[in-house]
């Protein structure tokens, strides 16, 4: 039994990448209705960010002249930094970042229920639980605090050579991990509760209990399945990125919305369909 939950049994990850796939397909199932989702978010971006024309040509020709990872971080970090703007149009993305969410999770269940998932339904009827959904967004935030502090202090120990040997630095490192992992252990729940709150007549205190007794006994099987996320996010942002990168550089900034809007939409579904698959285990105990 034990044999079942180690790392190194490859079960683990052909489970990881079928989740992978699943959250995949639940997108594709949406048909034209994530394209035009798509389509108003981006189109929204530009309005309230002002994208285009924002990023400095020359700046981003100057990133590309390391190795190509690093490279590619650094223009992401430069394009980010771009696509922020001034405070108001920062708070406007943040609005439509929130929205983006609501909506998607409102479509995979109309479309697990086998109900229509048009993007006009959805920003119209998916959008009602927007405030517990944000009480439960705020729940995750604060849960991230420990984490931001640690890398802060990790920042300053290292930048400010406090830690001068490889040890100390080898210390330190596992030290912010610990604090990482344990974090994301305690985060678990408040996740799933952020697709749970989202279900009439829920609140976040009452999404979170019920998210904490559904990932009861699978809280490091979950991290290791959510911890391929970001992996796959990080490999497809580059990859998709990179050509604008070196060949069209004044098309990046947009296509860095274009990016940021798929890789939310995705984890979305990628949330979605490790909630399903906890449901469907908490029935299949119910029935037996």
């Amino acid at each position: 039994m034990p044999k079942k939950h180690t790392s190194a049994n490859p079960k683990v990850m052909a489970s990881a990448l079928a989740t992978a796939r699943g959250a995949f397909s639940r997108l594709k199932a949406l048909s034209w209705s994530w394209a035009t989702t798509l389509l108003w978010y981006c189109m929204a971006m530009i309005v309230v960010g002002g994208v285009l024309g924002v990023v400095d040509v020359s700046a981003i020709r100057s990133q590309i002249d390391g190795l190509f990872v690093s490279s590619s971080i650094a223009y992401i970090e430069l394009l980010a930094s771009g696509a922020a703007g001034d405070q108001t149009g920062a708070a406007y993305q943040v609005v439509l970042f929130l929205l983006l969410v609501v909506t998607c999770i409102w479509m995979f269940r109309q479309k697990q229920a086998a109900q229509p998932a048009t993007t006009k339904a959805a920003l119209y009827q998916g959008v009602y639980p927007l405030v517990p959904f944000m009480l439960s967004l705020f729940l995750l935030c604060v849960q991230l605090v420990p984490l931001a502090l640690a890398a802060g202090l990790y920042q300053v120990v290292i930048s400010a050579g406090i830690a001068a040997s490889v040890f100390e630095v080898i210390l330190w490192s596992v030290a912010l991990l610990g604090v990482a992992i344990a974090t994301l252990y305690f985060i678990i729940p408040t996740i799933f509760s952020v697709y749970i709150v989202t279900l009439p007549k829920t609140g976040p205190i009452q999404a979170y209990r019920s998210a904490k007794t559904l990932v009861a006994g699978r809280r490091w099987l979950l991290a290791r399945r959510l911890t391929l996320l970001p992996i796959l996010l990080l490999a497809g942002s580059i990859s998709t990125l990179m050509p604008f990168i070196i060949v069209l550089p004044i098309l990046a900034q947009l296509m860095y919305v274009v990016v940021a809007a798929v890789c939310v939409m995705y984890s979305v579904s990628y949330g979605f369909e490790l909630y399903t698959q906890l449901l469907a285990v908490r029935d299949k105990k119910v029935r037996s």
